[in-house]
Parts: C-alpha cells; structure tokens; sequence
C-alpha cells in the first residue's frame, strides 16, 4: 500500500490516518500532536522576545541587529532546544506511524501483569474479548506465581553447575571404578576438601536449600500477582486493549486494573519481576531516583569540605609540592566516594525489579548519568559553594551569591586559584585516573571472584575473565563530553583535552577487551559506534565554539539541552545499536554473561509446574526448552 504524503497534511485527523494507512493510531497521534503543538507555540513564544529587544535597539539608533540580539540573548539555549524538541516529537509521532504500519497483519503480543490470583485462561479471554471483539485471540500463556523463577534459576545454574563439574572431573566414570581405591579417596579429608567431593556435598546442600525455599515461596502467594502473554491475530484489537488501559478508569479483569503494555521479546523478559505491583514498582522506582540524588548531595557536601581543608593548607603557605598533593587529593577522594557509591547504583537497578532486561539497562544508563554528571560537576562548582558558606554578611550578599553559585564569571578564565584552573585540573584527571580505573577495576574484580570462589568450578570461571558493561562506558564518556560542551565557551582547550581522552580511553577499553575480557576483542558495534559519535561531538562543538566564543549563556544552556538530548538518545542508542549487539555471541556485561538469555529450564527437580504451555512456540515455557539443554 502506497502511503500519500498530500492526504495527511500537517495535522492529519484519525480518519485520515486510518483511510491512507488502514488502521486506526489515535492512540498515537493524539498525545503526539498535543505534544508538538506545546512545543512549537513555545518556540514561537521564545522567538519573539529578541525580536522585540532587536526591534527596540533599532528604534533607539543604537547598534543592535537581530542576529547580535540572538547570539546576546539567554534564550538562544532555548531556541535550540524546543526547536528540536518540536524534531523529536514531529519524528516520534512518524516513527509510531511506521510502527502501527510494520504490525499490519501480523501478530502482536499483549504482556498482561497485575492479574488477581485465581484468574482462569478463560475469565482473561473474556475480560480481553469484550473490548476487542470475539475470534481476536491467537494464543494465551499464563504466568503462575512469576515470583518463584528467581529460585527455580538458582536452582538450574546450580544444578548446572554441578553437571559441569562432573562433566570436567570424569566422574561421570565413577561408577566404573568403584574399586578400593575410590573407597579410600572418599574417606580422606584431604580430597573431600580439595577435590570432587567438596564440591558434591556443596551442590547437594544448595540444592535443597533452594527446594525448601521455592515449596516455601509456593504456599506464600498473598502478595503475589500473575501475568499473561496474549497474542492477537491482528493489530487494531490488541491497540484497542492498549488505548483502554491507558484511559481514566483502565482495564480490569475481576474488578482489578490491570498493566498493560506491548510484549517484550521471550529472552528479553524476566519472568520473575511480572508478579511485582505496578505500584509497588513505580515506587521502588521513585526512592531509588532519591537514592542518586541524596548520594549525589553527599559527594557533594564531602568534597566541599575537602575544597575548605585545602584553602585552609594553602593559607599556611605550603611548598608547591605540598600545595599540589593536597589539591590532587580532592579528585583522589572524588574516585574513592565513586567506588563506594557506584555498588548502591547496582543495588538501586536491581531493586527496581523491571520487567525486561532492556528497560533495565536504559534505567541503569538514565541513573548513572545523573549521578555521574552530578558527581563531576560538584567538583568544579564546590569552589563557589564553599564561598558563599564564608560570606559574613548572611543577608542580601547570602541571597544573591545563592543564585550566583551556578553561574559562570570571568574568574572561569584560566588562572591562579580560579574555577577555570579547577577545570583544567579536572580535564586532565579524568584524561588520566579513568584509564588507570578501567585498568584496575577489572583486574579487581576477578582477585575478589576468585578469593569468594567456594568450589573449583567457581574459580575456574574467576580465571577466564570479567564482563564489561557496556551501558557503563557509553554513560561515561557522554558525562565527560557533557561536561565539555557546558564548559568550552570559558575553557576553550579542554575540548583538544577531551579529543585526548578518547583516544586513550578507546584505547584502553580496547586493550581491556582483549586480555583481561572472557574473548578476545574482534567486532565491538557498541565501541565503534560510541567513536563516531564522539568524533562527530567534538566536530559540533568546535563548530559551536567557533561562532560564539565570548557567549557563555549559550553554552551553559546547550550543557541542558545535551542533558536532555542524552536520556533521549540513550533510548535511541539502546534500540537501535546496543540490543542487536548483545542479541550477538560477543556481548557481556558485568551482571549478566549476555544480556538477553533464554529462559532456563527450571523444573528439572520441581514437582509441580508454575506455568501453563501454550501451542505457540514463539512464547513457550522452560518446561519446553529443557530439552535443548539435555
């Protein structure tokens, strides 16, 4: 079906979009709409004010054009940022377009969570076919007590495990030499420590422990909700399923509202947050968004405390090379407080209990990034933080200096005991102290696996190697560059610093990959991806610095709009480059081996099944999949 252009004007109508595309989007298109018609009257409404103060300048003989009042004006910042914000949504809106047409005629999968206990296949058929209409329903799979797959996955890595270890061990041939000999080995603690049988009382203790817990998690249910995946022939019922659950009073089945939403790939899921409340979740979500900013104001507190101490040494007159130990100390501290503090982050992504691995990998880049910028931006504004602390005159001065703290002035230029020599000092930190910690971490984290291995296969797996989390890198340097782009205007040679920091930095990730990593180093999309944006960064911001040099406010308010534009394009890096990339045999992140897994066959020793098989072979349950690792 050929689209016509002419036909969906500039503010097409449902029925148009329905007549030129065959289907009925007012899902998308209503909210999408709403949202560039906000966009655009602001940007028209922005625009307008340095026109006027152009206008006036003109009337009043003095030197004044247009274009000077534009590149003068605080609001510039904001000029650029709703214009491509009304580009965002105008591109999203079509992009939904392009998604309703890609599911014409094809299956589309509903994943269903938040349903009562008790629920039958049959009561979800007709709560579901009552607003979408009869015969829509392909298949349904029901998902009982989702909260126990957490233990049944403990339960197979370790049984797993200990497959492995006999496997490794040729024990499998034991029962071919059950001589005297064997007899005697078993009764000898030294082998029974070191050897075979250490590990076998090992597994067999975990083994029932997990049993008893998972009987014990079957009988507590009180908390618990089910989920489903349904699958629809066609995609106009499945969005009529869709556009009700996000209305005012919601989809229910059994006076219960449901949570709706479209159906993540099978090895995207994880099947043990489906039974989690929506509420309870959206919760978790908001103290752990609390957590990064009370952790982030901590930092913040401590190095401001750091900064007096070193004013305080450097009053006494101290030589150059103590001045400089105490001053490098500050950025010593700043990495310390990081190392501490990055283990809560990983806490905070795994308390939030997502649904998929994707959604959990761009709330770990969204966290990371604020708590990361805050981090290093509280090193360069500390200095008139900790100033406007030693004011005497708590009055009008402590007011004023408030609002001034986030503001640049000239002492921003480079010089003796300015904020722009703290920038500089920070440039070549991170040019230096990231590399080393990419080195250093690594190595680490596989002396702490392998010091914490309690069997031998435990540290043979320590031995092969750690797993980069990629999010991670990515996140980082779009801190750095973050930070560059808010600062170039007053600090010019920092963006050639920052071009050095990459080099290294790609290099040492490189380096990193290839020896300290599980494989070796051969196609990176993620690595090779994030360099080109970089250099493509660099280019734009020494367009930006070439054209408006002298304009700090122009720079200061780009820095948000790259803080905006980043958790934007975090999710467009995500879809587009990172789930292709760990979909493929190279991927390895530091929590998961792969990102994306199948579902493991649980139910090797459980004696009853946890969720009901479907025909459909697209979602299917671990029960299914056994087979394949046998």
């Amino acid at each position: 079906m050929t689209t016509n252009l002419k036909s969906l004007r500039f503010f097409p109508s449902n029925q148009v979009i329905q007549q030129t595309f065959g289907l009925d989007i007012s899902l998308f298109n209503q909210q999408m709409f709403y949202l560039i018609l906000l966009s655009i009257g602001f940007y028209m409404m922005i625009l307008a004010i340095p026109v006027l103060y152009a206008y006036q300048d003109i009337h009043n003989n003095e030197l004044n054009t247009l274009t000077m009042s534009l590149q003068s004006s605080l609001l510039r910042g904001c000029l650029y940022y709703f214009g491509l914000l009304s580009l965002t949504f105008s591109a999203g809106f079509f992009s939904s377009l392009r998604k309703a047409q890609k599911h014409n005629n094809k299956r589309v999968d509903l994943l269903i969570m938040n349903i009562p206990q008790n629920t039958s296949e049959d009561q979800i058929i007709k709560s579901v076919e009552h607003i979408s209409g009869n015969y829509t329903i392909k298949t349904i799979l029901k998902i009982v007590n989702p909260k126990s797959y957490n233990l049944q996955e403990d339960l197979y890595l370790r049984e797993k495990e200990f497959y492995d270890r006999i496997k490794q061990d040729g024990a499998n041939k034991m029962k071919e030499q059950q001589g005297k000999f064997w007899k005697k080995m078993k009764l000898t603690k030294f082998v029974q420590y070191f050897g075979f049988y250490r590990d076998y009382d090992y597994y067999k203790s975990q083994i029932t422990q997990l049993n008893l817990k998972i009987k014990i998690s079957a009988l507590d249910q009180l908390e618990e909700e089910d989920a489903a995946i349904v699958t629809f022939k066609e995609f106009n019922p499945a969005q009529k399923i869709l556009k009700k659950s996000k209305g005012i009073f919601g989809f229910k089945i059994q006076s219960s509202r449901v949570r709706v939403l479209f159906a993540p790939h099978p090895n995207d899921i994880i099947y043990a947050n489906l039974g989690v409340n929506n509420k309870v979740r959206f919760g978790k979500q908001v103290l752990t968004f609390l957590i990064v900013i009370i952790i982030s104001f901590v930092n913040f507190l401590i190095l401001c405390w750091m900064r007096q101490l070193e004013r305080n040494l450097q009053d006494k007159q101290l030589s150059f090379a103590g001045g400089y130990f105490v001053y490098i100390g500050i950025f010593v501290v700043m990495m310390l407080l990081d190392l501490i503090f990055r283990p809560v982050l990983y806490w905070a992504n795994y308390f939030e209990q997502h649904v998929s691995y994707g959604e959990k990998e761009r709330s770990w880049m969204v966290r990371l990034f604020i708590y990361s910028l805050l981090n290093k931006l509280s090193m360069i504004f500390s200095r008139n933080f900790v100033a406007l602390l030693n004011l005497k005159n708590k009055g009008s001065d402590y007011l004023k200096g408030l609002a001034q703290v986030f503001q640049y002035t000239t002492i921003w230029r480079r010089g003796s005991d300015t904020g722009g020599s703290d920038l500089i000092s920070f440039m070549w930190v991170c040019i230096i102290m990231y590399p080393i910690l990419e080195f250093l971490a690594p190595i680490l984290y596989k002396l702490c696996q392998y010091s914490a291995a309690t069997t031998q296969y435990d540290k043979e797996i320590a031995r092969n190697g750690t797993d980069i989390r990629f999010t991670s890198v990515w996140t980082s340097v779009l801190v750095v560059f973050c930070t560059v782009f808010s600062f170039a205007s007053v600090q010019p040679e920092i963006i050639l610093m920052f071009a050095l920091f990459c080099c290294i930095y790609g290099v040492s990730l490189k380096v990193i990959q290839r020896y300290l990593c599980k494989r070796p180093f051969q196609i990176n999309g993620v690595a090779q991806t994030s360099e080109i944006v970089i250099i493509f960064s660099i280019l734009i911001a020494v367009f930006f610095l070439s054209i408006t040099y002298d304009n700090w406010a122009v720079w200061f308010a780009c820095g948000i709009i790259f803080v905006i534009f980043t958790y934007i394009g975090s999710l467009f890096i995500f879809q587009s480059v990172i789930i292709p990339y760990v979909n493929s045999t190279e991927a390895f992140l530091e929590e998961e081996s792969k990102l994306y897994q199948l579902p493991k066959p649980f139910y090797s020793i459980l004696e009853k099944q946890q969720i009901e098989s479907a025909s459909d072979p697209y979602y299917t349950t671990p029960r299914n999949l056994q087979s394949s690792f046998i």
